[in-house]
């Protein structure tokens, strides 16, 4: 009976596991001089800028884009709860070394074209740009090369469901298809070509105050 007992535990976990996996399908790949765009608008009052998230642009077809390796944890944890060793594989365990040499093959808010780890600001070495005909907005743009995962979700949650959600998960499901970072090898400065093809005009802002309550 006991044998019996544990054998269709074993089979109802493989049949979930089955049944999750089978709502997100992922695939990674290389990539060299993607172009990634990190959005920033000015609040209304003029203070600080809100975050609006990142896109990648890979051949022509542009994705929303997650910087932090972490955030493959978060995806997989939602499609499978019960594989905690898939999940497990893309937590980041070295941060506090990687941020204090300077590394941001896991992590791209570490780099210096985007850093995001000073309190409330957000410092680039010469990537912030204004774009066409706004200067209520900024946009973090720069080439990426590394490795991605592509991710597209069939999602089944009801509206009640999402209510418990983080905001970064939320923000995967409604997306449904997007790009999140496995490893960067390098970030790069866009060259004067593809500044002016994209209509961007450079500034000469080095660091901006973001808003807390994005």
């Amino acid at each position: 009976m006991k044998y019996r007992n544990k054998t269709a535990w074993v089979v109802l976990f493989l049949l979930l596991a089955i049944v999750l996996n089978a709502q997100t399908t992922f695939k990674s790949i290389h990539v060299e001089k993607a172009i990634i765009k990190g959005y920033y608008e000015l609040s209304s009052d003029g203070l600080c800028y809100i975050r609006k998230g990142h896109t990648i642009s890979i051949k022509g077809k542009t994705y929303p884009f997650y910087m932090r390796i972490e955030d493959n944890s978060t995806i997989r944890k939602w499609t499978n709860p019960f594989d905690t060793l898939e999940y497990r594989k893309f937590l980041n365990m070295d941060f506090a070394l990687d941020a204090q040499r300077g590394i941001y093959k896991r992590d791209l808010y570490l780099s210096d074209l985007e850093y995001g780890y000073d309190g409330t600001l957000v410092h680039s070495v010469g990537a912030f740009y204004y774009p066409k005909n706004s200067r209520g907005q900024l946009i973090s743009c720069y080439y990426f090369s590394g490795d991605i995962i592509f991710y597209k979700i069939h999602p089944h949650s009801s509206e009640k469901e999402k209510t418990t959600l983080s905001f970064t998960l939320k923000k995967m499901l409604e997306e449904k298809e997007f790009v999140v970072l496995k490893e960067a090898e390098s970030v790069s400065h866009l060259s004067k070509k593809e500044i002016f093809s994209m209509g961007l005009k450079p500034t000469a802002i080095y660091s901006i105050f973001y808003c807390l309550d994005e």
